[in-house]
């Protein structure tokens, strides 16, 4: 017979407090989306300023996750790959948009992008404005969103064996290693895939007894 054992009341004490959070976060949420009607909904979307803010709102994020996808995974793979002087110093700057509260960062940037600025005074002499225009949207939001790219890809990076790393760059067919790894990487982030992936254990063996992606073998059958 089993002896259930009393539930402690520190048990109690995180339910509620969960409990209270995800309500918190929930509830607001729910009510924005029960609250209009259908045809509040319709009569919304006809409007014209409506289309335009939405669609700006979607060009803007757009943009800036390309930007930080462009110059943050370079950036994200040498804090996960070297260590250099400062580093962790780097790493809690990277932070710090994380920290500052929305407003702030758009008064910053201003501050930097007025005329009264040597680096604003420039832009202005290019044609660069910030000021109610769709790049300082996009400069923000680079501003706020880069910091959770950049750990994420660097958290991404550091799960990747740096032995996997160079097997895929010295293999004569990348575009083959790749396919097959990348199931792995994206379905099992931070975790070990010579266990979870049976693909790359065949490409490991096939690699290190010399024969081709291509080449059947008995591992195959």
């Amino acid at each position: 017979m089993k002896i259930q054992k009393p539930i402690e009341p520190f048990f109690w004490l995180t339910f509620v407090c969960s409990s209270v959070v995800v309500a918190f976060i929930l509830l607001p949420l729910i009510q924005m989306i029960v609250q209009p009607s259908f045809q509040d909904l319709r009569e919304t979307l006809r409007d014209p300023d409506v289309r335009r803010s939405i669609w700006l709102s979607v060009y803007t994020s757009g943009l800036a996750a390309f930007i930080s996808f462009t110059i943050g995974t370079p950036f994200a793979y040498l804090l996960a790959r070297k260590d250099f002087l400062g580093k962790r110093f780097v790493e809690s700057i990277i932070d710090l948009p994380i920290m500052i509260p929305h407003p702030v960062v758009g008064i910053a940037i201003l501050g930097i992008a007025g005329k009264n600025h040597w680096l604003g005074h420039l832009m202005h002499q290019v044609g660069i404005h910030v000021m109610g225009t769709v790049t300082g949207i996009v400069a923000v939001l680079t501003f706020v969103g880069l910091p959770f790219y950049v750990n994420t890809v660097k958290a991404g990076f550091e799960a990747i064996p740096v032995r996997l790393e160079n097997v895929s760059r010295s293999f004569p067919h990348q575009h083959i290693f790749a396919r097959d790894l990348s199931p792995c990487v994206a379905l099992h982030p931070g975790r070990d895939y010579h266990v979870l992936c049976k693909s790359d254990q065949r490409i490991w063996s096939r690699y290190y007894r010399g024969l081709s992606p291509h080449d059947r073998t008995g591992d195959d059958l």
